[in-house]
């Protein structure tokens, strides 16, 4: 909770989406930001209802995971390889598998969500936009605070954040984080209560200077989840009334961190800055694969990934008409995974599995120029070749003998891909409020070898994807900082789309089988009404629909089917008033509502998840070092499916939580 104004203050929202640092009044994309306050615990302190705050965003950690504008990638039934189609990123390091995600956010500075191809600047995968998450970079004069909460799902959470200066030079920020609940699902098999958060969140920056013109920031970060898996798929209406029914009692292990070290130099006319990043996850989970309570399938995943990058780029300073920036960036990533499904008859050891086994190399230089041709008039314009290559072994094996991911086989592939992202963007300062722009974009998705084999036994290699997109955008900002509003519309052409199909209910393949189109518009402001009362809201609209989609397996089509995991309509609203009471206090109130109209789980559009308004709701009180605030998650006990599966027999779902209701106190020092 806020203890006094300046805490909600409305500055000049910052965009370093596009490597430097940029107004959103002047930079030629769609960006939100979310303020850290905004997502601290109590509020909207999970990854996916944060950026719900972002028009044409959707998160599903158990789906594509992150979908912008309709642009997605495989959810968790496109096995173990599963190349996002929206880049996420810490401090600008590349996160590229949804295991490595959190899904707790852990004291944040802010989150940029950029919405559009970001291909050109930040690289491959990120067709549809980028999430980059920012952690605050200590100088000795933040906050520390110490906050204990309790609410009625039996959860727990404390969390602790230090700053202090070691030297006039350095300073260090720590954050840690513990959450327990006892879960929101029953399991009717044995009455107890599944769907429990176990979660462990650390992180360590040290910052500073270096020499008068060079500084840094060096972070670690580790994350333990031992939740119970999460997947408690049930009949859906037995998951829309939080219960499940299964005998096989999961176990879930999620491990991950990195280290990133960021070296910026001041030369005069430019700078060098240097990204490092090194990052890892493990993860063993296995679970209940009939979800019944007959003792008949299981399933499970193992994982084990680290990856290394580095970055350099130069870019020039000052107030000139000409800026410029060039830059070179590598990455390496060795992944190793499995599948597991089979009776449970047999040991663990004897289910049939694919195997996966990948090393990416991936290599890329870049630079694009911003020229002020005339006054008010700029022309950005920006070239990226990306050189990927994978090395992929790929097996089914099932010692069991049933065969569940099919013929059993080994097969191996060297694939490389290339690709030039250009982009191209004008814009027109009305006056110093107001700026026009439009812009286009070419995005691209690196292609793969997948952990299926083809029907002959071979490597199931499949191309990469590409969008082609536009928008046109208008930003005002008022002189005070007070307003800011934002329109857009776009149009993506997403072509040669990589897609699941099904050789069989249990074999899978990956394939360029479908060609779609997007065509929106966005919306978004801000506005401080007194000095006490923060408003804010957003909608977007998108029309995103297959082109052309025949399935090459069944013979299905799905043209004119709506794009998964995108609906039609998003709205949020916030509202956050502060008032003095006297004697020091300040009472403070807040409301956020995110609604979203329906949308599809599939390609086939089989089945709907009817529109969901959550809204969330807290009221507190502050002192000069203290504060308490009662919060409610889901106020009107909203009841959603997050993830969907027809087994052919019977459809599946689980289901968010509904309302929860809890209190933290923080003491500030």
């Amino acid at each position: 909770m806020a203890q006094d104004n300046e805490a909600f203050a409305l500055d000049p929202i910052v965009l370093t989406t596009r490597l430097r640092e940029q107004s959103a009044l002047d930079a030629p994309i769609a960006a939100t930001v979310v303020d850290g306050a905004q997502t601290a615990p109590g509020r909207s302190d999970t990854l996916e209802r944060a950026v719900r705050f972002a028009p044409n965003v959707f998160f599903n950690d158990q789906g594509g995971p992150l979908t912008i504008r309709g642009i997605t990638s495989l959810g968790i039934d496109g096995g173990v390889d599963r190349q996002s189609a929206v880049g996420l990123y810490i401090d600008g390091v590349y996160v590229p598998r949804p295991f490595s995600y959190r899904d707790f956010t852990l004291d944040l500075d802010r989150i940029e969500i950029a919405r559009g191809s970001q291909a050109t600047l930040l690289g491959k995968n990120t067709i549809g936009g980028a999430v980059n998450l920012i952690t605050p970079t200590p100088d000795g004069t933040g906050e520390s605070a110490l906050t204990f909460g309790v609410s009625d799902d039996g959860g727990a959470l404390a969390q602790l954040t230090y700053e202090t200066a070691l030297s006039d030079r350095v300073a260090v920020r720590a954050a840690v984080q513990a959450r327990r609940s006892d879960g929101y699902v029953t399991n009717t098999f044995n009455g107890d209560y599944v769907g429990d958060i176990d979660t462990l969140l650390g992180r360590i920056t040290l910052a500073g200077e270096l020499t008068d013109d060079t500084t840094f920031k060096f972070t670690a970060d580790y994350n333990r989840d031992d939740s119970d898996g999460g997947l408690w798929f049930a009949l859906i209406d037995d998951a829309l009334d939080l219960e499940a029914t299964h005998d096989f009692l999961p176990e879930a292990e999620v491990r991950n961190g990195g280290l990133s070290l960021r070296i910026d130099h001041d030369f005069g006319d430019f700078a060098l800055t240097s990204i490092t990043g090194w990052r890892a996850h493990e993860l063993e989970i296995f679970l209940d694969g009939d979800f019944t309570g007959a003792d008949q399938l299981g399933q499970g995943q193992i994982e084990d990934q680290t990856q290394f990058s580095q970055e350099f780029r130069l870019a020039s300073t000052g107030d000139r008409p000409l800026d410029w920036l060039v830059g070179l960036y590598a990455f390496y990533e060795d992944f190793e995974a499995e599948q597991r499904f089979d009776l449970t008859s047999f040991p663990r050891s004897q289910w049939s599995a694919g195997l996966f086994d990948q090393q990416n190399t991936s290599l890329a230089a870049y630079g694009s120029v911003d020229w002020e041709f005339a006054p008010g008039w700029e022309l950005s314009a920006g070239l990226r070749y990306t050189n990927d290559r994978k090395e992929t072994r790929s097996e089914i094996t099932s010692p069991s003998g049933t065969g569940f991911f099919g013929a059993t086989g080994v097969a191996t592939a060297d694939q490389t891909f290339t690709a030039f992202s250009p982009e191209l963007a004008l814009s027109y300062a009305i006056d110093d409020q107001q700026r026009v722009y439009g812009r286009i974009a070419r995005g691209f998705k690196s292609g793969g070898i997948s952990p299926f084999l083809d029907p002959d036994g071979g490597a199931n290699v499949y191309d990469p994807e590409t969008t082609n997109s536009i928008e046109l955008g208008y930003r005002f900002a008022s002189a005070d900082g007070r307003a800011f509003f934002g329109a857009t519309v776009f149009a993506t052409d997403w072509e040669n789309q990589q897609v699941r199909v099904n050789v069989s209910p249990t074999i899978r393949l990956i394939e360029n089988a479908a060609e779609s189109r997007a065509r929106g518009i966005e919306l978004e402001g801000r506005y401080e009404a007194t000095d006490g009362l923060w408003l804010g809201a957003s909608y977007g609209y998108t029309d995103a629909t297959y082109q052309s989609f025949r399935d090459p397996t069944t013979g299905a089509e799905y043209d004119g089917n709506r794009l998964v995991y995108t609906p039609e309509h998003t709205f949020s609203a916030s509202v956050d008033w502060q008032q003095p009471v006297g004697n020091g206090l300040i009472f403070s109130t807040g409301l956020d509502l995110q609604y979203q109209s329906g949308f599809f789980f599939n390609p086939s559009n089989a089945f709907k998840q009817e529109a969901t308004t959550i809204v969330d709701a807290r009221i507190g009180l502050a002192g000069e070092i203290w504060s308490a605030e009662l919060f409610v998650d889901n106020l009107t006990d909203e009841r959603a499916l997050t993830n969907y599966f027809d087994f052919g027999f019977a459809e599946f779902g689980v289901a968010a939580p509904g309302r929860t209701v809890g209190v933290n106190f923080t003491a500030r020092f």
